[in-house]
Formats: structure tokens, C-alpha cells, sequence
């Protein structure tokens, strides 16, 4: 159900169909004046969530782990690598992707009026608006913090994993597994 777009890298990049499918839904539901600008939006988060995703296959290669393909889904990414990584490279691959996105959103930082945030913010039932620049800036800052959650499979589950296992624990999956469960109950 997937579309491969293009590749990188050697890396094969694929769209799934429900992908294409909430962009559609997404436009659909925006004022038509605006339809291009949330458009591009769109386009804008689809791009750095490839980003996210070639962060990891970037970082998984200078391990020594091929990357396959990634496909991206409505909700984010997978990048299928061909081998499971040690403990610190596991670490530092699933640390590359959050950190892309904390990149952007500081990358952004400079442009982001935080008066003009707050008075969105306090007016919500209003005609206040978010600017693309702010648009861009939140949803890379929530990306990079929600992908540490750490729940498994998000890369804060892998880098919780990870930790376990440098540290010796025993059975650093079930722990991780355990904590993912006990994180989802409480949300």
C-alpha cells in the first residue's frame, strides 16, 4: 500500500496511500483560499519527517547498517534497516531523528515572534492565526519531543532500550515494553 516517490542515498522513499489520502482530507477541510498555503505546510512537515527518517538511515550507515527503505505513513516514519544495531549505535540512530526536528524548530527560532504566540494562544476562539514560520517551528518541536516519549517502537523507547541494555540490565526489551505499557495507560 505504499508508492515508492523517489530515492536517496540508495535508499528507496515510499508514501503510504493513507498518506496521500489525509493530505487529501486535510485540503478538503481547509477554507479554500487557504488550500495552497496549508498545502505547502503539508508538503513542509512531510519534508521534515523525511529528514527525521534519513537522519536515522544516515546515522544507522555510518554504523555499518543499510537502510532498505523508508516509508511514510500519516503519523510518521519507519526507516527499515537490515541488521539490529549495538546498544550505542541504536542510541545514537534513534537520537538522530528527534534531533533533526529540534534542529529545525531551533533553525526557526530567529523568526518566531513568541509575543505574537501567546496572543493566538489567549485567542483561540478569535481570528488569530498561527504564521507558517510558527506552524513549522511547534510542529517540529512537538515531533522531536513526542518521537523521546519513551514508548517502543518511538525512537524514545529504542533510546530507552539502549540505555538499559549499555547499562547491563536484564532483558533491556521487556523493560522498555513494560514502561511503553505503563506510559500508554496513563496517557
Amino acid at each position: 500500500w505504499s508508492v515508492q516517490v523517489g530515492s536517496f542515498a540508495s535508499i528507496a522513499i515510499r508514501i503510504h496511500v493513507t498518506f496521500l489520502l489525509l493530505f487529501a482530507y486535510l485540503i478538503y477541510l481547509t477554507e479554500p483560499k487557504e488550500r495552497v498555503l496549508e498545502g505547502l505546510f503539508i508538503a513542509a512537515i512531510f519534508g521534515c519527517i523525511l529528514a527525521h527518517e534519513l537522519a536515522h538511515a544516515l546515522v544507522a550507515r555510518l554504523f555499518g547498517i543499510q537502510t532498505t527503505d523508508i516509508t511514510l505513513y500519516p503519523f510518521g516514519g519507519i526507516a527499515l534497516i537490515t541488521s539490529q544495531p549495538t546498544p550505542r549505535a541504536e542510541l545514537a540512530i534513534a537520537l538522530a531523528g528527534p534531533l533533526v526536528n529540534v534542529g529545525v524548530a531551533a533553525g526557526l527560532l530567529p523568526f518566531i515572534d513568541f509575543a505574537h504566540l501567546e496572543i493566538v494562544s489567549q485567542a483561540a476562539a478569535q481570528d488569530a492565526a498561527l504564521t507558517f514560520k510558527e506552524k513549522l517551528f511547534l510542529a517540529n518541536l512537538s515531533i522531536g519531543i513526542f518521537n523521546l516519549l519513551p514508548a517502543l517502537p518511538m525512537d524514545g523507547g529504542r533510546v530507552l532500550r539502549a540505555i538499559l541494555a549499555i547499562g547491563n540490565a536484564s532483558n533491556p526489551t521487556q523493560v522498555a515494553a513494560r514502561v511503553s505499557k505503563v506510559l500508554c495507560v496513563l496517557m
